[in-house]
């Protein structure tokens, strides 16, 4: 799974990066994102000439007849293999894709009769990946009149090296090549994942292990991806 991530890269060299107009409001550098944070999302808007919006949503997704916003907490990952066939994402999957933005992301080891060990993971060549996601807006059943909730959930995949080291999940990053096709609210979902995932470059990591105050939520600061003497029971990656 994708319980925290890193997002330090600012809005402005964001929609640079993604080639999306920025849609505000900006977040600010984070070092230890969890679940019902806001997070950077990359969508497309338009059906002739998608244009890519950079905004924000909620992390953790409410599906729109959900009578409950607290479903989002249990709903931050979505695992590609059902992705298409759960009710809470199949809607979602076939009209609302969209990237979210991140600078690294963290797993746990299980380390032999001792606390887990937290790894963070990054592009080795430095740029922000691009983790695959559905997006909803849910408006509460009791108050029409609310401002909708955007949510967002993050698909996950099978590990590839380096991760599955160290978990035998990971976030899904697709490749610049790949966003197009993923963005289009015109294509199915099961029109394109195929396509999508052949296509896809998954992009080449480093990783080292972190302190485990990453683990508590309210724990913020770039000391956070500091690397740390390995366990010694550990996992050895490069």
């Amino acid at each position: 799974m994708c319980g925290r991530f890193v997002s330090t890269t600012s809005a402005e060299d964001l929609a640079r990066h993604f080639e999306a107009r920025f849609d505000g409001p900006a977040l600010g550098a984070r070092f230890n994102v969890s679940p019902g944070s806001l997070v950077w999302t990359v969508v497309a808007e338009g059906q002739h000439q998608p244009e890519r919006l950079l905004g924000t949503k909620r992390w953790g997704l409410v599906p729109s007849w959900a009578k409950e916003a607290s479903v989002g907490n249990r709903m931050i990952n979505a695992r590609l293999e059902t992705v298409g066939e759960r009710p809470a994402y199949r809607r979602a999957f076939h009209s609302r894709r969209c990237l979210v933005p991140a600078d690294g992301f963290f797993e746990w080891e299980a380390t032999a009769g001792g606390p887990k060990q937290p790894w963070f993971f990054s592009a080795t060549d430095g740029h922000p990946l691009a983790f695959a996601g559905l997006h909803e807006r849910w408006v509460a059943p009791a108050d029409p009149q609310m401002t909708p909730l955007e949510t967002v959930t993050i698909i996950t995949t099978d590990a590839t090296e380096p991760v599955r080291t160290v978990h035998d999940r990971m976030p899904l990053a697709l490749s610049a090549e790949t966003w197009d096709r993923w963005l289009d609210p015109e294509l199915a979902g099961n029109e394109i994942l195929r396509a999508v995932l052949d296509a896809n470059r998954v992009p080449q990591l480093e990783a080292w292990p972190v302190d485990r105050a990453v683990g508590n939520p309210r724990n913020e600061g770039a000391e956070l991806i500091t690397p740390v003497k390995p366990p010694e029971t550990g996992a050895t990656l490069l």
